[in-house]
């Protein structure tokens, strides 16, 4: 992703225009219908990551036993949704830092078990890998709501 992000900015500082405007210039109409394509594809798979996003909050919340996840998907969406039209930056960063603070003192609290620092390093440090269809399925969701389609 970061290699072609480079290519991006390389080639508009280079001649000056935008990816986007290059290609309409250079393909001719089958270039640009699949340049459409691309697009619509790329649109779709954003909405899907952000979709995976709400619905992990919703099982977050699910975690806290507060049911329903779809409720909480719901609810999270729209408040973001409404920070994001209606809020300033300085809002949204606020709200941010008090979800990261909220975050942070439920850390905090530790667990139940009170398991022993040794093991909370190596169980950070090392990781924990099961070729089950769970463990797949969960590692194939987080990979896919972490990198940016």
């Amino acid at each position: 992703m970061a290699g072609v992000r480079e290519i991006c900015d390389r080639t508009a500082l280079t001649t000056g225009t935008g990816l986007g405007e290059l290609a309409v210039r250079h393909f001719q109409r089958a270039g640009r219908v699949i340049l459409a394509v691309l697009l619509g594809a790329l649109i779709v798979a954003n909405g899907l990551n952000i979709a995976a996003d709400l619905v992990a909050i919703g099982s977050g919340m699910q975690l806290l036993h507060a049911e329903p996840t779809w409720l909480w998907a719901l609810v999270a969406g729209t408040l973001i949704a409404a920070l994001l039209v209606l809020g300033s930056f300085t809002r949204i960063a606020f709200c941010v830092q008090a979800a990261v603070r909220s975050a942070l003192v439920l850390s905090r609290r530790g667990s139940p078990g009170h398991p022993s620092v040794g093991s909370v390093l190596s169980h950070t440090l090392i990781p924990h890998i099961e070729l089950n269809k769970a463990y797949l399925v969960l590692l194939v969701a987080v990979l896919g709501t972490t990198i940016s389609p």
